[in-house]
């Protein structure tokens, strides 16, 4: 396997034409179509339904699919790495709540302490960033809710309170609290199945007991849309309280009081490059006083650990 049968096949998936990729990428139409044939005599599976009329992957080019966009990343990240002589480079992987709450100061914080040193941040979801890892392309990694897979040395955990939230008039109109099917039977809004805080309340939410009773369900991986998707009256979701304050406080979402309680969602970091251990442990020292710094202004729903 060679990074050109991938790059034909990312482009493929990407543009659903071969025509498309052999402009794309300054090849004839048979040189495209023969890396792709290439691909799957290598792997033994078949990537594209050509019996579809329409541009469509088999399961096998699905899950080859996710690889190849990995691996082109790793592919671009070591070059750029190689390319900046002279100069230090680190990869920084950060799901999207921490990179979208306290990120942004560490950003900040890198800069001021280390001016010459480039960074790249990456975003995504655990198992994206956790495969990343695992192929060795981050130096620092912050995951959610990843119990037993800290990093050696990490030295704090960001806590969010969780909370189900929905717009007035889709929330029912009552102080009690909901029991666990009362919950079900509201149309929710909810991260993938295989996202950290899906699996958290999943249980709550997963019973067949509640039969035809049970509410319409949405998913969708982005905390931002889910936010829009409430705020269009779609359902109620479980959804971060720092992120949502200034709508909470508005009033066009509001707290669904719940019997259950919703866990809190814990980020920490969970990948160190020990190669690069001593510059990892400085950038490390720099995240936590980020996310110590941003936290302040929600000490009632966001706290610290110190390890």
């Amino acid at each position: 396997m060679n990074i050109k049968q991938l790059e034909a096949f990312y482009w493929l998936v990407q543009l659903q034409s071969f025509h498309r990729v052999a402009e794309h990428i300054h090849l004839t139409q048979p040189a495209v179509s023969a890396r792709i044939s290439s691909l799957e005599n290598l792997l033994g599976v078949k990537l594209i339904d050509r019996s579809s009329q329409s541009f469509r992957l088999t399961d096998q080019g699905h899950e080859v699919a996710e690889y190849a966009e990995l691996m082109l990343s790793m592919h671009e990240s070591l070059r750029n790495k190689l390319s900046q002589k002279g100069s230090q480079r680190v990869v920084i992987g950060m799901v999207s709540l921490a990179l979208l709450t306290w990120g942004q100061t560490f950003r900040e914080l890198i800069e001021a302490e280390f001016p010459d040193l480039r960074v790249d941040f990456i975003t995504g979801s655990n198992m994206v960033l956790q495969r990343q890892a695992d192929a060795g392309g981050l130096d620092l990694a912050f995951l959610a809710n990843e119990p037993g897979t800290e990093a050696p040395g990490h030295n704090f955990t960001v806590h969010y309170e969780m909370a189900w939230v929905g717009k007035p008039g889709v929330v029912p109109a009552t102080d009690a609290p909901l029991s666990d099917h009362e919950l079900r039977r509201l149309p929710l809004v909810l991260y993938p199945r295989h996202s950290p805080i899906y699996r958290s309340f999943a249980p709550l939410i997963a019973s067949e007991d509640d039969g035809d009773e049970a509410g319409p369900r949405h998913f969708c991986d982005s905390q931002i849309t889910i936010e829009q998707m409430l705020l269009a009256g779609f359902g109620v979701s479980a959804l971060i309280l720092a992120r949502v304050q200034n709508s909470l406080q508005s009033g066009e979402l509001i707290r669904v009081p719940t019997h259950t309680p919703v866990p809190s969602l814990d980020i920490t970091a969970t990948h160190l490059n020990r190669a690069r251990r001593k510059y990892c442990f400085q950038l490390l020292d720099l995240a936590r006083q980020a996310a110590g710094t941003w936290a302040r202004d929600f000490d009632d729903v966001v706290s610290i650990q110190l390890h």
